[in-house]
């Protein structure tokens, strides 16, 4: 009896290890993918038979994107301004955002977790319901509105629209994190500071740094990896950021498809990003799982 256990249990370990061995291979694979597109040819991209790895290893396509002319066929070739202007563009409307959506999601998850006011509830459904609309059914509505305001291809139209894609679910987090800080503590404090905006300054914040470092990541990513909005507001190379300026200059838009190009620059813009997420790797776990202790 003992020894049937003892298959069983070895029998189902072995189905689970090889049910997250492919679940690992599908997640890895895209990445993997990138890297060996980049560092190919840009024909040996467009072969019929496509490889895993590269026939002909090369780092033709990351000295062109940096305006080194190692290539023959000026199609390929980007000056080195323009991949710039992306990321600089990318830079400020995702660093304004998260600064944004982090100040006012602390507020208003304060005030969510610390005050009883009619409506709270329904409200805060109807923060998080915000979420579920799909984004074709309003992508009309926010072009007639944007071009109205004169908000087309400006860094204050990109902020205020993925503002408003950010927020709801930072606002959940952060009244998540509130709730986790005992109010006896506040009250106690209250002694030597009088002011509700000093409380949060120098008590509230520095309890939930993790999960505030959760929010800024989630914040960031979300911003700067975002498409849709950039394609509907930002139309012009000049207010161009990062995924949609690639997508621009190597996505095929012209007779020249530049796969080995748009594999290079999306390891270039996203590889500092990776390092930022692995050196604040446990203050983004740490901050998610303390948010869902309470509320």
């Amino acid at each position: 009896m003992s020894t049937t256990i003892d298959y069983a249990d070895y029998l189902i370990r072995l189905i689970k290890g090889l049910f997250l061995s492919v679940l690992l291979v599908i997640a890895v694979f895209p990445v993997f993918w990138i890297l060996s597109l980049s560092l190919r040819p840009n024909q040996e991209t467009l072969g019929r038979n496509p490889t895993l790895l590269p026939k002909k290893w090369t780092l033709e396509n990351y000295l062109n994107l940096f305006g080194i002319d190692v290539n023959t066929d000026r199609m390929q070739q980007l000056d080195f301004g323009a991949l710039l202007n992306f990321i600089v563009n990318g830079a400020i409307v995702a660093v304004m955002v998260t600064l944004i959506a982090c100040v006012l999601s602390l507020l208003a998850g304060y005030s969510f977790s610390r005050y009883n006011f009619p409506g709270k509830k329904i409200l805060l459904l109807t923060i998080l319901n915000t979420q579920m609309f799909p984004y074709m059914a309003i992508i009309l509505p926010i072009y007639v509105l944007y071009s109205n305001m004169n908000f087309i291809n400006t860094y204050q139209g990109l902020i205020i629209a993925e503002l408003g894609l950010v927020l709801p679910f930072s606002i959940w987090m952060m009244k998540g994190f509130c709730d986790t800080i005992d109010r006896e503590l506040e009250d106690a404090a209250y002694i030597e500071i009088s002011s509700r905006v000093s409380i949060i300054w120098y008590i509230v914040i520095p309890l939930i740094i993790p999960g505030f470092i959760a929010v800024s990541m989630f914040c960031f990513l979300a911003s700067w990896n975002h498409l849709l909005y950039v394609m509907l507001l930002g139309t012009d190379e000049s207010i161009m950021t990062v995924p949609y300026g690639l997508i621009t200059r190597y996505g095929g838009h012209t007779s020249s498809y530049t796969y080995g190009l748009l594999s290079a620059g999306i390891v270039i813009t996203t590889a500092p990003l990776v390092i930022i997420f692995l050196w604040f790797q446990k203050y983004f776990i740490s901050g998610l799982t303390s948010g869902a202790v309470k509320g």
